[in-house]
């Protein structure tokens, strides 16, 4: 049954009431960047879905030791390595690139994957059809948090045309 998505715009900013709706993009991505800028409240969680199928957790774990269900982890499969997150309420900034099954992740100017391969889907993940491209989706069924100037840029392999 449909429902209000949970999410408005304000200043700028997306932002969700907890329980909303995911976002997923209609537009499907195979290789591609991603750089985003989002805050969360204080214990919010969040998530930022490539292609549909592996979830970098967004989560407020400022101070905490890097983890596998930590901020910019690959969801249950491997912790950052480093925890670079800021105190809750600032905003962050994260450069995500992936190719193929593997994926380079920047956050607030730190590397916390260079090139790590994603062992298979994580939980939440709108299909298992990993060879395909899929649409980002970002989590708003937790808890509340802010996302802006979210920009998707495609990789293109030279002598392979784009989907």
């Amino acid at each position: 049954k449909d429902r209000p998505s949970g999410w408005t715009v304000v200043d700028g900013a997306m932002t969700n009431e907890p329980k909303a709706n995911n976002l997923i993009s209609k537009q499907k991505f195979k290789d591609y960047k991603i750089q985003a800028e989002y805050k969360l409240e204080k214990d919010s969680n969040s998530g930022i879905y490539q292609r549909g199928r592996y979830e970098l957790q967004v989560v407020d774990d400022y101070g905490k030791p890097a983890e596998s269900h930590g901020h910019m982890s690959i969801y249950a499969r491997r912790a950052p390595d480093v925890n670079a997150s800021k105190p809750a309420g600032e905003w962050q900034t994260a450069q995500i690139t992936l190719v193929g099954n593997c994926v380079t992740v920047m956050l607030n100017g730190k590397t916390l994957h260079n090139n790590a391969r994603i062992p298979g889907i994580t939980g939440g993940a709108l299909d298992a059809n990993e060879s395909e491209p899929g649409p980002i989706m970002i989590q708003g069924d937790h808890e509340k948090v802010w996302f802006r100037k979210v920009v998707v840029t495609p990789i293109t392999t030279p002598g392979k045309p784009t989907l």
